[in-house]
């Protein structure tokens, strides 16, 4: 300020007017840096305001989205629980019928083996009746079986003589080379020979091709043969009335029998006669004689 007291008046006054002007503008300046600041505060606060409701809408959102599929797991979980609740439900009305019906089942069962039993129980009782009101009303005959007439076997079940022939004309000898038998029915007229043959049987010989053959390996190719032998069926040709059915059966089915028998003793003959012997020369317990049919070898 001591400068100015050595300058003239305008000077002075000029330089206090620029002293002024830059004070002014200086002024003006730090007023215009107050205001920037200002308005950046206020923007930095605005802008914290926009992140914290775009924050909130954000959480708002998670909130709302979580809400939702809290109700959707709850409605599932309902509707499984009450799948299940229905599947138990169901299982256990399966369960009770399945038992149900095992112990009517059961029961039906017992029923029927109980009516079984007791069907049974009358039939055996029926038969034990028919069969002795046979014995009473054929006593004599075999058994007191009046299925077997006398001409087949007598009183003391004894085959007569003219039966014996008949059995032996009914076993067909067919030679020595075949060294076999034909064991036929009993019919006659109405069947051709071939349709008569009800089994067939061989020497043992035969089988063994001459070698020889010890009691056990003969009576094992004898029982073979003859096990397998059929009984004839009775048809309407056989019977005049069927209510006799029964007893032409039987008949027949003795008469079978006796071609078996007189078969088996045919066999052990030809094997007597044949190849009677064995490995070890042990000799047989059996005591054959007499021809076996179509005399004296096969």
């Amino acid at each position: 300020m001591n400068m100015l007291h050595g300058l003239p008046n305008v000077m002075r006054g000029l330089f206090l007017i620029s002293l002024l002007s830059l004070l002014i503008v200086g002024a003006q300046a730090a007023g215009g840096q107050h205001d920037l600041q200002t308005e950046n505060l206020e923007l930095r606060a605005e802008n914290h305001e926009l992140r914290a409701e775009i924050e909130s809408l954000r959480r708002a959102r998670i909130n709302h989205e979580y809400e939702d599929l809290e109700s959707d797991l709850e409605a599932d979980s309902d509707a499984t629980w009450k799948k299940k609740i229905n599947w138990k439900k169901a299982r256990d009305a399966a369960k009770a019928a399945k038992q149900a019906a095992a112990k009517a089942a059961a029961k039906a069962a017992k029923a029927a083996k109980q009516a079984a039993a007791k069907a049974a129980a009358k039939v055996a009782k029926a038969a034990k009746a028919a069969k002795d009101a046979l014995k009473k009303k054929c006593p004599n005959q075999c058994l007191g079986d009046c299925g077997i007439p006398k001409k087949v076997l007598n009183r003391k079940c004894k085959a007569p003589k003219s039966m014996l022939t008949w059995i032996k004309k009914t076993v067909a000898y067919k030679g020595r080379e075949a060294m076999s038998w034909d064991i036929l029915n009993d019919r006659s007229g109405d069947q051709t020979y071939k349709q008569r043959i009800i089994g067939k049987v061989s020497c043992p010989c035969h089988e063994s091709g001459g070698k020889k053959l010890s009691e056990d390996d003969a009576l094992r190719i004898i029982l073979g043969q003859v096990a397998v032998v059929k009984t004839p069926k009775v048809s309407l040709l056989d019977v005049k009335k069927w209510a006799s059915k029964a007893a032409v059966e039987r008949a027949r089915e003795v008469k079978t029998n006796m071609k078996i028998s007189y078969s088996t003793l045919l066999l052990l003959r030809c094997w007597k006669a044949q190849c009677y012997g064995s490995k070890d020369g042990a000799s047989s317990d059996l005591q054959l004689a007499g021809g076996f049919g179509g005399g004296a070898s096969c």
